[in-house]
Parts: structure tokens; C-alpha cells; sequence
């Protein structure tokens, strides 16, 4: 794909994934050099960041930025700091995450670097300035003519989220880290209620169904690719109350079938439950599963 399906493509995803609108635009940085900055669209008076991405051809950085706000503000850099208190559980999620890639995640907090250390290392320092820098693995990125976006969507996709965790965008969004389940919500009216979530959810652990192992997008080619369902293991309708929960342990990619089984009774089958009873199925019938 080239640089302009690149832009068209991306700011797509990113709507369709935070249900919030992104900028998406290019930026050069030496000659030849493309690269392109993202940005979720700044609403009133909001810190927004965003950040930029630098393509090379074995590999892409992340770096964020503030938009629009004078970086000698200290005000700025409190919010950031009190966000990322706030989120600190999904901020751990997502460095665990992209160091399993082999990136390396770095911070830069009151111009000291930090490279592969855990945030919350830092919660207790008050904050003059802070950055973030995530480098890719060994990739196949672009080679000066097309770009190779199913190499590095997932990392961009992740990346996006992340910096919300920064941000007080998702507060207006109501895209609250882990907070889930408030009463007006209901499972159709919210892309799983929670996109930063469900991302967290889907970047470990993959596309295929938790229970029968199916992968869509072997099945129906193109138009399954990444299609997957996010299921609760407890379900929102239970909780009673907004919570925070643990995507990773809380969170399963299933396909729409196994997904309405194991909302066959209440409370739901976990996902163990619903794999024996398959297994037990196909047993009878001298299959395997």
C-alpha cells in the first residue's frame, strides 16, 4: 500500500477500534523519509496526546507528543502524571506487551531516559516533563514504494491505546481504564464496552476463538480476518456497579458461536466448561476437537 491508502487506512482503523475521531497526516524528517503523525482530534480544552512514527525499512519507533500545548507547562505534565496513576494497571498490561515483541519501551520523565523499566517506577517523582518512545522488533515495514501495514498494524493499533492511558481524551469518551458496566450500557451499545480493553485483550491473545480454536480469517479469507467477539468472563450485567478489571485474565477472543454458548445460562460457562463440553460432543462422534 502506498502512503496515502497508509493515512486513509490507519485514521479508519483507529476510528473504528476507539470510536473517536484520529488525524492522521504525513510528516518528513530527512530526504526520502516518510513518516506520519496521529493524533486524536482535540476537543475543548483537553490534553491531547499523540504521537508520531518513524518508518524505517526493518523497523518503526513511536514517540509521543503533546498536542497543542506549550511543553513548558506544568499543568500539562501533572495531568499526564495523574492519568497514569490513574491507568496504571492497563499501562503495565501494555509495556508487558510490547516487550514480548522484543521492542524496547522507553520513558523519558524530568530529562532522565528510562529505557524497559516499569512506569510505576516513576508514580512517586512529580513530573516537569515526560515522553514516551517504543521501537520495534525486526520487521518488514516499507521498501520505498509500498507499506507492509499487516507487519506493524498491531503494534500502531496497541500504541494508540496507550498513549489514551496518557491522556484526558478518554475521559470525555468515557473510555475510563477498566471501568466498565454502568447501568445505561448494555452489550450492543458498546464496542465491548471498553475499546482500550478489548485491545489489550486482542493484541495478547490473538484472533482465534478460546474455545474451538477457529481463526475467521481462514475460514472466510478476507472479510474474517481479525473478526473475533470479546467475551466477559464476568458479565457486565453483573457487576452492580462500574469496576476495574484485569482485561488479560477477565478478557477471551470468541467466535460469535461459542460466544452465545456460553451465554447459554447465568451465570455464563467459562471457557473451560464450554471446551469439555465440545470435546465431549465430538468424542461421541469418534472425532477430535
Amino acid at each position: 500500500m502506498d502512503v496515502l491508502s497508509l493515512i486513509s487506512t490507519v485514521s479508519s482503523d483507529l476510528m473504528g477500534l476507539y470510536q473517536i475521531p484520529w488525524s492522521v497526516k504525513t510528516i518528513e524528517v530527512g530526504e526520502g523519509d516518510i513518516n506520519i503523525r496521529i493524533n486524536p482530534v482535540k476537543q475543548a480544552d483537553e490534553i491531547v496526546l499523540g504521537f508520531n512514527v518513524y518508518f524505517s525499512y526493518a523497523h518503526f519507533t513511536c514517540e509521543m507528543v503533546v498536542v497543542d500545548q506549550p511543553a513548558f507547562m506544568e499543568p500539562v505534565f501533572q495531568a499526564i502524571e495523574s492519568n497514569g496513576k490513574a491507568n496504571a494497571q492497563s499501562i503495565r498490561a501494555f509495556e508487558t506487551l510490547f516487550l514480548s515483541k522484543g521492542g524496547s519501551l522507553s520513558y523519558k520523565i524530568n530529562g532522565q531516559k528510562h529505557t524497559n523499566k516499569p512506569l510505576e517506577s516513576f508514580l512517586a517523582t512529580r513530573w516537569m516533563s515526560f515522553a514516551v518512545r517504543y521501537e520495534s522488533a525486526f520487521t518488514e515495514v516499507y521498501d520505498r514504494l509500498n507499506f507492509y501495514y499487516d507487519n506493524f498494524k498491531s503494534d500502531l493499533m496497541s500504541f494508540a491505546g496507550f498513549i489514551l492511558l496518557f491522556s484526558s481524551y478518554q475521559q470525555t469518551e468515557e473510555l475510563h481504564t477498566h471501568e466498565e458496566g454502568r447501568e445505561y450500557l448494555t452489550t450492543s451499545t458498546r464496542y465491548e464496552r471498553n475499546p482500550i480493553n478489548r485491545e489489550l485483550c486482542l493484541a495478547s491473545k490473538g484472533y482465534r476463538c478460546s474455545v474451538c480454536g477457529i481463526d475467521m480469517g481462514k475460514v472466510y479469507g478476507e472479510i474474517g480476518k481479525q473478526f473475533i467477539e470479546v467475551h466477559h468472563s464476568i458479565p457486565v450485567s453483573a457487576y452492580g456497579h462500574e469496576r476495574l478489571i484485569d482485561p488479560l485474565q477477565e478478557l477471551f477472543p470468541v467466535c460469535p458461536n461459542c460466544h452465545a454458548m456460553l451465554h447459554r445460562k447465568n451465570p455464563p460457562y467459562s471457557i473451560d466448561e464450554l471446551r469439555q463440553i465440545m470435546q465431549g460432543v465430538v468424542e461421541k462422534r469418534g472425532e477430535r476437537l
